[in-house]
């Protein structure tokens, strides 16, 4: 009888540690989230850079592409204003923590100072087979593509900490 009641007692254990859930979902803070989308959309750009290379096209030749395709979802009547709103947006988004600022803020100009966007390509280059400066080259030329179709011209540089980016209305 004890045999019994152990073989049974036995089964309803296994079956127990059984049905339990072999996976479940996790719970990551919206900060972990953040940083966690950051390093996937450098890795993809980078990657997505790299193979333009392989098919013989530069980093700012792919990026021209990839303006083209993005600049009709901007509001072209938005215009300079509209772009330098954008760019001020997407920046903020591209950083893990507030460096940013604006240091020339005219109805002409605006010259936005900030962290590095795409850090990670930087502390890593080549990332991907990427240097930093293919990277910025890439992104600036698809934001001077977007840019133009605002009646904007754009510009960047950096340095080991800061990315400065010059945005001027065209005349």
């Amino acid at each position: 009888m004890k045999n019994l009641f152990f073989l049974i007692a036995a089964m309803f254990l296994t079956t127990g540690i059984c049905a339990q859930d072999l996976f479940s979902i996790p719970e990551v803070p919206v900060e972990k989230k953040h940083q966690n989308m950051l390093g996937q959309m450098d890795a993809m750009a980078t990657v997505s850079i790299h193979f333009a290379k392989t098919q013989g096209l530069t980093a700012a030749d792919y990026g021209k592409y990839v303006g083209e395709q993005f600049k009709n979802s901007w509001n072209k009547e938005a215009g300079f204003e509209g772009f330098v709103k954008g760019m001020l947006y997407n920046t903020s988004c591209f950083l893990s923590d507030p460096g940013i600022e604006i240091i020339i803020n005219t109805s002409e100009k605006v010259k936005i100072k900030s962290h590095l966007i795409g850090h990670r390509v930087k502390k890593y280059e080549p990332f991907y087979g990427i240097t930093y400066k293919e990277y910025i080259e890439f992104y600036e030329a698809a934001m001077s593509t977007i840019g133009d179709y605002l009646g904007s011209k754009i510009e960047f540089s950096y340095d080991e900490e800061w990315l400065y980016t010059t945005i001027t209305k065209k005349k």
